[in-house]
């Protein structure tokens, strides 16, 4: 409804609104913040947010077509103190006419042994640096946490 009244007005595609009572939002994602561990999407109640699996990594999209700029996204996001997530009430018609882009795109570790998803590298780092001298990159990164438990495998 929106982008068919921006197309007949004069401000066709260029108006950026933030006001407080703007009906739609702008989710932002620091790419150098996030980890990529999908719970802003997972806790997404529109759609807006989604993460999925790639080829060999995980992606954040979002849809500002459908951001209603709720706000729920936040209080899941764990990295959100150092500004991975922002959302603001924004009507920016030229997003919203661009439709999903990805915001967030990271490679993900597998499993030596099973070949399951262990994590993305965003978060093994981001667990190394929490765990300091305490992180096991031989255990961290080589198994998922169904084969930790087990023995490797001689060769």
């Amino acid at each position: 409804a929106l982008e068919a009244r921006a197309a007949r007005s004069a401000f066709a595609g260029d108006l950026v609104l933030e006001h407080l009572h703007s009906p739609v939002g702008v989710v932002r994602i620091d790419p150098q913040a996030c980890t990529g561990c999908g719970a802003c999407a997972d806790g997404c109640p529109t759609g807006a947010l989604s993460s999925r699996r790639q080829e060999e990594g995980v992606a954040i999209a979002f849809d500002p077509r459908l951001c209603t700029a709720c706000g729920q996204c936040l209080p899941l996001c764990p990295e959100k103190a150092a500004g991975a997530i922002d959302v603001a009430r924004v009507t920016d018609l030229k997003l919203l006419s661009s439709g999903a882009r990805v915001l967030f795109q990271d490679q993900e570790a597998r499993c030596e042994r099973c070949g399951a998803p262990v994590a993305t590298r965003s978060m093994l780092k981001r667990i190394a640096a929490l765990l300091g001298e305490g992180y096991r990159p031989q255990l961290m990164e080589r198994l998922c946490p169904d084969c930790r438990g087990l023995p490797l495998a001689r060769s």
